[in-house]
């Protein structure tokens, strides 16, 4: 009994402690600007305010095209949940929609020490590595389905493991639950179906309950694609379609973001080599691997002049750590599944984080435009728990070298993510501050005014009056026209160009400065957070302009 209640009092222990990283990395940034894909959802929940099953938009511009009917690539639930924030708020404070968010961080991080209680010896190491990472830290300041999708996809991951493992069939319909809610946040979550379905197989417990659960879902997704067709003339799309290519004309590319970004953004890279060297028998062909990798993913670039030293330097350990994690996972599948066929093998947790990590990146590999992240959010819950489950042979039974190590990892792993959502948050926030100045500028001029550019500038030039232009506007003579570089220009995915020469001409440029030495999203530097083909890596040091603002008259 003893020994209970003091498990019980761990438990809330940790739980609290987890509460409280979550709170310190998000109240900072509560007011954080609308930025990105932001803007669309709440487009659509304005949308679902008034009519709660309108999954579309009439009359709408994007990228400077015009839908009749335009039906977004993102899963209606998050723009269903902020529509329901607006009608308790009655508005669309900022504050509002960040705090309401607040609960997806607590869900995921809950869920990532449920998983650690599964698959390693260190839960709360897991979940406070999840909760400093990156991707978690900035998406979590983020008003898109990318958190919250992760959230239910380890609430529905933890619920099925546990579930299945104790025959709880309340666990297994609670993993249904989450796994459609995640679904409906994004839809990149389907892929955890066949993943799920492995664990079952991997565990020889596929019944009826297991099947269920995960059949329950996909029938839910299913009902919701064919009432889209029947009220919107179409499914969901099930991908990006404007604009964008897969990434496969420069495959080379592609995958040498992923190793890098797999390697660099998740666990500090630094501390996730010696980790996935644990194992003598490693070192050599992870050795020979890697100079490899560097030679051609590095060296070779920089001597072309593709990369410059500062990105070579911030390059080479990334990409050495995603490489020889990668061979690490490759060796401990195969193995695994060498012994699970063969009825010898007993690391069916092992193998199935492995096939986890390996799937999503494939995922991303072949089936997304680029390589983001975001987009490798699902792949971080395997990845901390392989490294912790890597680390804890590495160090024998120093306990106080091992969680010294750790302490380091997270520290360090702390510091990027804030320098990331540091820069996020003044990129997220210049958007703002220039309506609001190009509102002071030009109040009372007589003309329309409008704009060209996607994310969050369009939301707060709409707010402040200004209009958007696309192929079907009505635009006169002695018009202004503002365009931001950024958000109209610099991105493959952002095709809006500016207004014929011939029939406008440029009365003036603003550039937007920043002394914040970092840059996360800026072709100029070569940040490429957000996409790899704005930059080779995802964090630059850099005093790189945010943005460039060129406003046109028309005339003809």
């Amino acid at each position: 009994m003893n020994d209970l209640m003091t498990g019980k009092r761990k438990i809330i222990i940790d739980l609290a402690i987890i509460t409280l990283a979550v709170l310190i990395l998000t109240m900072p940034f509560i007011n954080q600007a609308v930025h990105l894909d932001d803007q669309e959802f709440l487009d659509f929940a304005r949308v679902q305010l008034e009519h709660p099953l309108q999954f579309y938009l009439e009359d709408h511009g994007h990228n400077g095209t015009y839908w009749d009917v335009f039906r977004t690539s993102h899963p209606p639930l998050m723009s269903s949940y902020y529509a329901a924030v607006m009608w308790l708020t009655g508005g669309e404070a900022e504050r509002d929609f960040h705090l309401a968010d607040l609960l997806f961080s607590l869900i995921g991080a809950f869920s990532m020490y449920s998983l650690g209680k599964k698959f390693c010896r260190h839960p709360l190491s897991a979940a406070l590595l999840l909760v400093v990472s990156s991707g978690f830290v900035v998406m979590s300041h983020s008003l898109r389905g990318d958190l919250p999708g992760l959230a239910f996809w380890l609430a529905a991951t933890a619920s099925y493991v546990w579930g299945l493992d104790r025959s709880s069939r309340k666990l297994l319909a609670l993993s249904a639950l989450f796994l459609f809610l995640a679904v409906m946040t994004a839809y990149q979550s389907l892929s955890l179906i066949p993943l799920l379905f492995l664990y079952a197989l991997l565990r020889r417990r596929v019944g009826l309950a297991a099947l269920l659960s995960l059949a329950a879902p996909a029938a839910g997704f299913a009902g919701y694609y064919f009432f889209l067709r029947a009220t919107a003339g179409g499914g969901p799309p099930m991908a990006y379609t404007i604009g964008i290519s897969f990434g496969w004309e420069r495959l080379d590319l592609k995958l040498r973001a992923l190793v890098v970004f797999v390697g660099g953004m998740i666990v500090f890279p630094l501390a996730l080599i010696p980790a996935s060297l644990a194992k003598r028998a490693d070192l050599a062909p992870a050795t020979l691997l890697s100079a490899a990798a560097v030679l051609v993913g590095v060296l070779i670039p920089l001597g072309y002049g593709s990369l410059t030293v500062i990105q070579a330097v911030l390059l080479a350990p990334m990409l050495v750590a995603g490489v020889i994690l990668f061979y690490r996972v490759v060796r401990e599948v195969a193995g695994g599944a060498a012994g699970w066929w063969s009825g010898k093998g007993t690391g069916a947790g092992g193998l199935f984080l492995g096939v986890w990590l390996l799937g999503i990146s494939f995922y991303v590999m072949i089936f997304l435009p680029y390589v983001s992240v975001r987009y490798l959010l699902p792949l971080s819950a395997p990845l901390i728990l392989i490294f912790i489950r890597c680390a804890d042979g590495l160090f024998g039974r120093n306990k106080a070298l091992f969680h010294s190590f750790l302490g380091v990892t997270l520290a360090l792993g702390l510091a990027v993510s804030l320098a990331a959502a540091v820069a996020d948050y003044r990129l997220a926030g210049s958007f703002r501050d220039m309506a609001e100045r190009f509102s002071a500028r030009y109040e009372g001029r007589q003309g329309d005014i409008w704009f060209l550019g996607e994310f969050g500038f369009r939301y707060y030039m709409e707010r402040e009056g200004f209009r958007y232009l696309s192929v079907n506007s009505i635009a006169q003579p002695g018009d202004l026209v503002i365009r931001s570089e950024e958000a109209a220009g610099v991105y493959p995915n952002i095709i809006i160009p500016p207004p014929p020469g011939e029939y406008s001409f440029v009365v003036d440029t603003i550039t937007v400065d920043d002394s914040f030495p970092i840059r996360i999203r800026n072709p100029w530097a070569g940040a490429g957070f957000y996409s790899h083909r704005g930059g080779p890596v995802p964090l630059m040091p850099s005093r790189e302009r945010l943005d460039r603002y060129t406003i046109y008259q028309l005339d003809w």
